[in-house]
């Protein structure tokens, strides 16, 4: 049987690029001649491999096996081209990801430094709540928190860790500082959440699970506005030490009832599987995994 190497390569670089433009772009031909070679390749295959519309592209379902199976194929080749030029390519190019908005702060920094040691990438973040299809909409790389369903994705732990009580030295000079759980009913809290009414908080501790009613007067969906809220002294706040590693630093937050923590909050990088990452991909993997590396003190 014969293989169409070339549509191969299109195919995934269309994939890769999230557009026929862009693919044309990566390879330097006109975007007429990467949609001639996707379309020879289907014929080829018998098979439609992308759904096309003048606005939006996404793969069928023959679409993504081929591009799961096709591009470790096309990962060789390119690893083969630069062994026999004796080198591998330096990162460079669109690095394209997606993280959670309350990543904001972190992954800002993260992508300074990154950026500053490679003068060749350019990368576009897209801070956004809305749980992306990595491969049709062609994000290199997620962050992502909480559980994940996706199988065909490589997934790698950034974080793992509880949520803690917080509160700035403030608001506990001014209402006190509580000594157990149910004392948590008597004072303000900050909420994460949509609402500020008939909030409960699930907590463990020494004492095994205690659940309580806590009262706010702030709610807020997103993690940063929870947390600049309670170091503006505004009450006590659920939050996730990595996300806070500043302000538990320098003092403007402060654990409290440190053995009592909310359920678990992990934190994880997420890539396509593939067995060939880019340079770029790969640049970029290693150093937020350095980034989240845990401190000597155990921290994050």
């Amino acid at each position: 049987m014969s293989v169409d190497l070339v549509g191969a390569v299109s195919f995934t670089a269309v994939v890769d690029a999230g557009s026929f433009t862009g693919a044309a772009q990566t390879l330097g031909i006109p975007k007429s001649t990467v949609s001639r070679r996707v379309a020879r390749l289907e014929e080829h295959l018998g098979v439609r491999l992308l759904q096309r519309t003048t606005r939006t592209m996404s793969l069928t379902e023959a679409g993504r096996a081929y591009y799961e199976a096709s591009s470790h194929a096309v990962g060789e080749l390119a690893d083969a081209e630069r062994a026999a030029h004796g080198t591998s390519a330096a990162p460079h190019g669109r690095l394209r990801v997606t993280a959670p908005r309350n990543a904001d702060t972190r992954l800002s920094r993260i992508a300074e430094s990154f950026l500053d040691g490679h003068p060749e990438v350019r990368l576009e973040l897209d801070l956004s709540d809305r749980r992306v299809n990595m491969i049709e909409e062609g994000y290199d790389i997620a962050i992502r928190g909480g559980d994940l369903a996706d199988s065909t994705l490589v997934a790698r732990i950034l974080a793992d860790s509880q949520w803690q009580l917080m509160a700035s030295p403030g608001y506990l000079e001014r209402a006190g500082e509580p000594t157990s759980p149910e004392e948590l009913a008597g004072h303000d809290c900050v909420i994460f959440g949509p609402s500020t009414t008939d909030i409960e908080w699930e907590l463990s501790g020494p004492r095994g699970t205690t659940r309580v009613h806590v009262r706010g007067r702030l709610s807020a969906n997103d993690l940063n506005a929870v947390r600049l809220a309670a170091v503006a002294g505004l009450g006590i706040a659920q939050l996730l030490p990595y996300g806070c590693k500043a302000e538990l630093a320098d003092g403007r937050l402060r654990t409290i009832l440190p053995g009592v923590t909310g359920p678990g909050g992990r934190l994880w990088i997420v890539y396509p599987s593939r067995r060939h990452l880019s340079p770029t991909v790969r640049s970029f993997i290693d150093h937020v995994l350095e980034q989240f590396a845990p401190t000597p003190d155990g921290g994050l």
